[in-house]
């Protein structure tokens, strides 16, 4: 009986894994989160043009490992809005302009950063690739110049969203403490006029939870088979 005791403990410490993996989701959706920030960057202006907190919005699930190195699994930037204007005050009676946008953008999944995401860690992410865009922007307006010059989009034309770049330096993530949050470097997502006015964004995500690891598939059939065999031990030695 202690020989399969034994058999049973050594085969559970190699049932364990060797690494603890945690995988890690992150909600940049207000009012759960403060979410992500798109700001204009002019030198000439001071303070720089930004724009309304949380105009930008997603998740972000992590895995950490707790050994040095973590992978972003999933980052989604989302934009969403509808905007209705009268500029009659301007272009005279029944003028106005309608927009519409829904633009989804995210990296490759799977890329790995250094660090930890523990409460008071930072994690450097450096270059990501593998970036693509999908949604739509629509406008109509009246006069139809409203749209195709100070818009840059074709009246009553639905457009396809495109990727302004294919890799992102997302900098570093540094996680607060106690709660985990993140907020990360800001990064030039869109680089105007000759880099005098660009388009930076500040990411930032609400810790909202966490998987409990799991045991690898081998070690589970390993922990079976050593429980199957002491417990057919066990009944064999009943009187």
């Amino acid at each position: 009986m202690l020989r399969s005791l034994m058999l049973v403990a050594a085969l559970t410490f190699v049932a364990s894994p060797a690494v603890r993996a945690d995988v890690k989701v992150y909600d940049s959706t207000p009012p759960s989160s403060l979410g992500t920030d798109l700001i204009v960057n002019s030198p000439g202006l001071c303070p720089p043009i930004s724009t309304t907190e949380g105009f930008y919005h997603g998740h972000a699930t992590i895995t950490d490992t707790g050994s040095g190195t973590v992978t972003l699994d999933e980052l989604l930037i989302t934009t969403d809005s509808v905007g209705s204007f009268d500029t009659t005050n301007f272009f005279g009676p029944g003028a106005f302009v309608f927009t519409s946008a829904l633009t989804t953008t995210r990296p490759a999944p799977g890329q790995p950063g250094s660090g930890s995401t523990a409460p008071g860690g930072t994690v450097s992410w450096g270059i990501l690739s593998g970036w693509s865009s999908t949604g739509a922007t629509f406008c109509a307006s009246s006069p139809t110049s409203v749209c195709i010059d100070s818009a840059n989009l074709a009246h009553g034309v639905t457009v396809l969203a495109s990727t302004e770049s294919t890799t992102y330096d997302l900098g570093t993530w540094t996680f607060g403490s106690p709660a985990g949050d993140f907020e990360g470097t800001p990064y030039i997502f869109i680089t105007n006029t000759g880099g005098t006015s660009n388009s930076i964004r500040r990411l930032r995500g609400t810790f909202v939870g966490a998987s409990l690891p799991a045991l690898p598939l081998v070690g589970f059939g390993a922990l079976a088979v050593a429980l199957a065999a002491a417990g057919g031990r066990a009944l064999r030695r009943r009187p």
